[in-house]
């Protein structure tokens, strides 16, 4: 994950972990127990992201934990907030994409020389003619690159079919803040809580 600033962030609140107690450093109630932090005005955070044995960082909007791991985010307009998500998730992509190769070597599925190739490409260099991905380990792919971002179609899931969600492709979805940051969940690249509003 980006290292995040040390900056105080607008909407944010950081709770450390405390190695001798082994636990969080959250607020306590006036029954002494802990509790979750709350805004200013008095309401949940909406997002509680967790860098374990680290902190816990609770955020009232996708855009304030963005500005947390991306100091740039915060002052920046919508276009480059865009911007800024497409590079983050194509920092994150790599090694995402290792660790589902790793794991599908340890649950012994077998990749095809050319499978490996397409899930290591860099998505400028995927072929323009990839319609279907038949191979159980997820292909990692941005949907601000497809359909209806621009003209290019995604690959459909030769395991799932046409369906939202496919089983062996991952969607990091990165046009908008609050999908961003559920589909690094769904992808187990961050550990993170949201509160319904």
């Amino acid at each position: 994950m980006t290292t995040p600033t040390t900056e105080p962030t607008p909407g944010i609140a950081v709770i450390p972990y405390d190695h001798s107690r082994l636990s969080y450093l959250l607020p306590r109630n006036h029954h002494g127990d802990q509790v979750a932090p709350l805004t200013a005005d008095g309401q949940p955070y909406r997002f509680c992201w967790t860098d374990p044995g680290q902190a816990m960082v609770y955020a009232e909007t996708a855009d304030d934990l963005l500005a947390y791991w991306i100091p740039q985010y915060q002052g920046a307009g919508s276009a480059d907030r865009a911007r800024l998500r497409a590079e983050h998730a194509l920092q994150i992509r790599p090694s995402l994409i290792a660790g589902l190769i790793v794991k599908a070597d340890q649950e012994g599925t077998e990749l095809s020389d050319q499978e490996e190739q397409i899930l290591t490409m860099d998505l400028s260099n995927l072929p323009a003619d990839l319609r279907r991905w038949d191979s159980p380990v997820p292909l990692v792919l941005l949907e601000g690159i497809y359909y209806p971002y621009t003209d290019r179609q995604p690959p459909l899931s030769g395991i799932d079919g046409d369906v939202q969600s496919p089983s062996n492709i991952l969607w990091l979805r990165n046009a908008n803040p609050d999908r961003y940051l559920v589909s690094l969940a769904e992808a187990r690249v961050i550990e993170l809580d949201v509160t319904s509003s």
